[in-house]
């Protein structure tokens, strides 16, 4: 089989690393399956998940070593496809300072009559189910506004885990903001039409901030199960995601 094509960010080969860092290590499951570990970051990897191509997790460095040292130990394993620094991200969730934003009127600000008509338009050729996947802190699923929204398969949120329900407000806040369902005389409508399905893809725990290894992971399980749009509301310094 083809060898993965492996990324190491050229800054980090001249970084130090020490006692309880955090890595970001991105394996290739299939290449794994088939050569088993290969060097020191895979050989206590106990849980890959088999329906994905890819698996990222969060390792966590045991002794002081030099950035070039983790390149060369990379190299000893060609199911590595990835290794950087697992960055911290921050859930954008703190209000705006933008004077309409408590007010009313402040869907009609960002033009939701405009998006509703387009959305809801028995002419505009949306009519099957388009799976949107919220990336954020977990969708409260029993909401009224969205309980019907919500992918379910076997009488089953479909979610990464049995854990989706929001830690926090933000991952509701935006699936409302998506997927509200319209006519039902409850709080608000969504922007993005009859036919969206919510997928919870709940990556944050305290419902502020998450590691970017979990968010990778969330990505990669959307897409698996189908999802055609991502919805990522998140801070950092630089950018810590690439496919």
């Amino acid at each position: 089989m083809t060898e993965p094509k492996q990324r190491f960010p050229e800054e980090l080969k001249n970084e130090t690393f020490y006692p309880d860092d955090d890595l970001l290590v991105t394996i290739n499951n299939e290449c794994f399956t088939q050569f088993g570990h290969q060097s020191d970051l895979t050989e206590n990897l106990k849980l890959l998940s088999h329906n994905a191509k890819f698996t990222t997790f969060s390792y966590k460095v045991s002794k002081k070593i030099s950035g070039l040292e983790v390149y060369q130990e990379m190299l000893k394993d060609s199911c590595l496809v990835e290794i950087d620094r697992d960055y911290q991200i921050k859930i954008v969730s703190s209000a705006p300072n933008d004077p309409s934003y408590s007010k009313q009127n402040y869907l009609n600000s960002i033009h939701h009559p405009e998006a509703f008509a387009q959305a809801y338009n028995s002419n505009n050729g949306i009519n099957k189910e388009v799976r949107v996947a919220v990336i954020d802190t977990g969708v409260q699923t029993t909401h009224p506004d969205l309980s019907n929204m919500i992918l379910m398969e076997n009488g089953k949120v479909v979610a990464p885990s049995d854990n989706y329900l929001d830690s926090g407000i933000h991952g509701t806040h935006v699936s409302g903001i998506i997927a509200a369902q319209a006519n039902n005389n409850q709080g608000i409508s969504g922007t993005a039409g009859a036919y969206i399905k919510i997928m919870p893809v709940k990556v944050s725990n305290d419902g502020q901030s998450v590691n970017t290894s979990t968010v990778t992971n969330g990505i990669y399980w959307a897409a698996d199960n189908g999802a055609k749009v991502f919805n990522m509301s998140l801070g950092g310094a630089k950018q810590l995601l690439h496919f």
